[in-house]
């Protein structure tokens, strides 16, 4: 079997007005392209999020193709609603692509939590975490007002990303 992989973005969501990416969905989008161009991977899964995942697609495809990814090599994860439905998801893909190794690029003190919840729902991929670091948090466009103001400020989303990777393993279990 031949090593296939790919990097995975997350769906940090667009700004609160939704007429944006967020500083962090940016962020994480150009250094995963870095790795696309870089010949790291194969493929390059993003993820979108709510209502606005076709918004949030459309400006995360445009930061790859303008910098020269190959858009049969961009694979889109539609309408999560969160780290678990994500994770969930992106099962299908990897048997589809017949991917063994995941680059997970994610905020640092998400990827903790991401690369949990992946390596629960892709037991047979290798999962390799890949942190940035945003240069600033912002509000988002989320359903749940609770979590657009918690990616809004930087200490609510350290302490809501601490408390989630303690609880992931009940969470997972439940699932």
């Amino acid at each position: 079997m031949s090593q296939k992989t790919a990097v995975f973005v997350h769906a940090y969501c667009l700004f609160r007005d939704g007429s944006r990416l967020t500083v962090m969905s940016e962020v994480s989008t150009k250094e995963a392209v870095k790795l696309i161009l870089k010949g790291e991977a194969s493929y390059l899964i993003l993820s979108a999020a709510y209502h606005t995942w076709r918004k949030e697609t459309e400006l995360k495809k445009k930061i790859a193709t303008e910098a020269g990814v190959a858009l049969d090599a961009v694979i889109v994860i539609t309408e999560v609603t969160d780290s678990y439905d994500e994770a969930r998801k992106a099962l299908e893909i990897m048997r589809r692509l017949r991917v063994n190794t995941l680059i997970v690029v994610a905020d640092k003190w998400h990827i903790r939590r991401a690369a949990q919840a992946l390596r629960f729902y892709l037991p047979g991929v290798k999962v390799v975490p890949h942190p940035i670091t945003t240069p600033r948090y912002e509000f988002t466009a989320e359903p749940s007002r609770i979590k657009s103001v918690r990616a809004g400020y930087a200490p609510l989303w350290i302490l809501w990303n601490f408390l989630l990777y303690l609880l992931a393993p009940f969470l997972l279990r439940k699932q």
